[in-house]
């Protein structure tokens, strides 16, 4: 999909990568992130909710403790509740 790995195609992976676009323009975020995700590194969601703090891009992150990939947005609504999540979206 970019061209080859990552060695292959080091600047279609930096364009691709959200860590590389964050701008303080970007709209807030509501992100989860199951801590033993064995598919995609919990840093990874790390690193991007700092991007996003260092552009001052609201963000809320829930870091969902006990869970695999794919579990953490059920978890995730039960930390960020709706109200919050309204109030982060109508603040901006």
């Amino acid at each position: 999909m970019l061209g080859g790995g990552y060695a292959a195609a080091v600047d279609a992976w930096r364009l691709a990568s959200p860590y590389n676009n964050v701008d303080s323009q970007d709209p807030p975020f509501v992100i989860s992130h199951a801590m033993s995700d064995g598919v995609i590194p919990f840093e990874s969601s790390s690193f991007f909710v700092e991007a996003l703090r260092a552009a001052r891009v609201p963000v809320t992150f829930a870091a969902v403790e006990g869970d695999g990939h794919g579990m953490a947005l059920r978890m995730a609504m039960r930390v960020a509740s709706e109200p919050e999540i309204e109030l982060l979206l109508l603040a901006n």
